[in-house]
């Protein structure tokens, strides 16, 4: 089951966007406030079965058209429903997480006038993402058995926005201890020696190392600047964490990375597409970051009525 079209309808009741996927990568661009990251987000939220994710979001409809089957997920009245069946019932959703606020929160006035996440986010409230969780797997408990996703349920959302602290580390300790000479590492090895300035990657004792080129000394992966880190960390993920028919979601990868860096950074990501088989979808602003690529370019359209939308 191949992912073939999205479309969405009235996002943020100012846009229509339908995107045509490319067989292996498929660039997103548009201006600020278009919705490249909430269309991410949105593709993610039905893979992890999270429709609770789509009370929050101003649309319509959104669809996801695959080679064989077509999903769609709507809002009406402030209900989700998923291929014409209500499955988020918003009116009972909004009044148990108040509820259960209230409940929890004494101290909190619950004011009618204002929307539930205005709520969560200026109280600050915490378990608030648990409360919604919880009534989210609640919810989606008998729909896994009526719809199928097939390869959908793979999506991987890779980022710098996601990037934490200590993920190189894990990762560089799990590449170590790898067969350095099997396919997979060689190319590994071989796209981070493009990326990494003046150094290099060698055994020393029978462990993968990253030596500087000027003193010999091995660097710490920690040591690395962000944007390298977040080079490993990222080809890393898709070689060695992701299955085949994955598809891939990209979030301005261009963050920390040099121009000169972007410039090859989409050979590098269809290299390893075709390598272990993935379709990505990266959301971009740079014009180095497509390079030659605008060919694979998908251009995120103008508000249905411009002038009324920027008012």
């Amino acid at each position: 089951m191949q992912l073939k079209e999205i479309i969405v309808e009235n996002l943020f009741s100012a846009f229509d966007h339908h995107i045509r996927l490319n067989e292996k990568l498929t660039i997103m661009i548009g201006e600020n406030g278009y919705g490249k990251t909430t269309l991410l987000n949105m593709l993610r939220a039905v893979a992890d079965w999270n429709y609770v994710y789509f009370h929050s979001i101003i649309f319509t409809k959104f669809q996801l058209v695959f080679d064989n089957q077509t999903i769609t997920v709507e809002k009406k009245d402030n209900n989700i429903f998923l291929n014409g069946h209500k499955i988020i019932d918003g009116q009972d959703f909004e009044k148990e997480i108040l509820t259960t606020i209230k409940n929890t929160y004494a101290d909190i006035e619950i004011n009618p006038k204002v929307s539930l996440y205005d709520l969560i986010l200026t109280n600050k409230i915490p378990n608030s993402q648990k409360y919604i969780s919880t009534y989210n797997k609640r919810v989606i408990k008998d729909l896994k058995s009526q719809f199928d996703l097939g390869s959908l349920n793979t999506t991987l959302l890779i980022g710098t926005k996601r990037l934490d602290m200590y993920r190189p580390l894990i990762y560089w300790n799990e590449f170590k201890k790898k067969p350095y000479q099997n396919d997979k590492s060689k190319l590994l090895i071989k796209l981070l020696e493009t990326y990494l300035l003046n150094k290099y990657i060698t055994l020393v004792n029978d462990s993968l190392e990253i030596c500087s080129t000027i003193t010999k000394q091995i660097i710490p992966i920690m040591a690395l600047s962000s944007g390298e880190q977040h080079i490993f960390v990222l080809f890393y993920s898709l070689l060695f964490r992701t299955k085949q028919n994955t598809f891939v979601l990209l979030d301005e990868p261009e963050t920390s990375l040099h121009i000169s860096w972007q410039n090859h950074f989409i050979d590098d990501l269809l290299e390893v597409s075709s390598f272990i088989g993935i379709n990505s979808l990266v959301a971009t602003h740079s014009p180095n970051l497509i390079a030659h690529h605008w060919n694979l370019t998908v251009e995120l359209s103008e508000a249905k009525n411009y002038e009324q939308a920027t008012k």
